[in-house]
């Protein structure tokens, strides 16, 4: 069971999808994935009796976007999903977040750790970083792509099935995964399904965190925490090692599938985090 609907932000509306538990158990906020969005937890819900809160992201889903002239910087993420928790019943809550998600999850608790009691990684720990030296590289090619802004109208979907078909080609999704993201990824029209997402979401942030930076994010990290790694994800194993090493309270797990194997193998994924929790 669901209950769908907005919290009033100053940056627009946040989508939120609760998926319904134990009223008497801590809840669970959920943080999916870039171009993901609330029903990335779908499956997972139904094998963890938390309730547990789903956003949509800011440009992502059915959240707001942000206005031409604005763009998504990774740190503004973290606000804003700071702005929608505190707006939720109960504080410190746990937070759970697959890929981009779990990223804004560690910087938020590292900062906030009143406020988060747990936290649980899915096939993701950090954001990306750039060395000092690249930083001017990518902000001339943030600010290159951006001055290729389109308003080109997208083309429509003429179903459900032919949107899922393009969201599994770009991503490890299987079919019922890809089809449960698209249809909170759509909005039907009289002449088809169009993408509900902000586009500006594709573009190359304009600033990153140095690797020394996340770092220090890291070393102020002290909740319990649960890292789930997939076997075959896009975990960047050897590069985030260095940073595994500043979390004191950590506990990893690498189990069989694809990045979003909380979906794919929910009942499995659910084990470990019944566990943790």
């Amino acid at each position: 069971m669901t209950e769908d609907f907005y919290v009033d932000c100053n940056w627009g509306k946040a989508f939120v999808r609760k998926y319904l538990g134990d009223e008497s158990k801590q809840p669970i906020v959920a943080l999916h994935g870039w171009l993901d969005n609330c029903a990335s937890f779908e499956f997972l819900a139904d094998y963890i009796d938390h309730p547990i809160y789903a956003i949509d992201l800011p440009g992502h889903g059915f959240s707001s976007h942000q206005a031409n002239g604005n763009w998504y910087h990774f740190v503004d993420y973290v606000e804003k999903t700071r702005e929608t928790i505190l707006q939720l019943p109960d504080i410190p809550k746990t937070i759970m977040g697959h890929s981009m998600g779990a990223a804004i999850g560690a910087i938020y608790a590292s900062i906030f750790p009143d406020e988060v009691s747990k936290l649980i990684m899915i096939d993701g720990l950090g954001p990306l970083v750039n060395s000092p030296e690249e930083t001017p590289g990518n902000l001339r090619k943030a600010l290159l792509e951006r001055s290729k802004v389109s308003n080109k109208k997208r083309k429509p979907f003429k179903t459900l099935e032919m949107a899922a078909g393009l969201r599994k080609s770009v991503g490890q999704l299987s079919d019922k995964a890809a089809l449960a993201l698209v249809k909170q990824q759509l909005s039907k029209k009289d002449d088809g399904y169009y993408w509900t997402y902000d586009h500006k979401l594709n573009f190359t942030s304009s600033l990153r965190m140095t690797p020394e930076q996340l770092t220090a994010f890291y070393q102020e990290l002290s909740c319990p925490t649960l890292l789930i790694k997939a076997s075959d994800g896009l975990l960047l194993k050897v590069v985030y090692k260095q940073y595994l090493e500043s979390l004191s309270n950590l506990s990893e797990i690498e189990l069989d599938g694809h990045h979003h194997l909380h979906m794919d193998n929910p009942q499995v994924v659910a084990i470990e985090i019944n566990k943790f929790l």
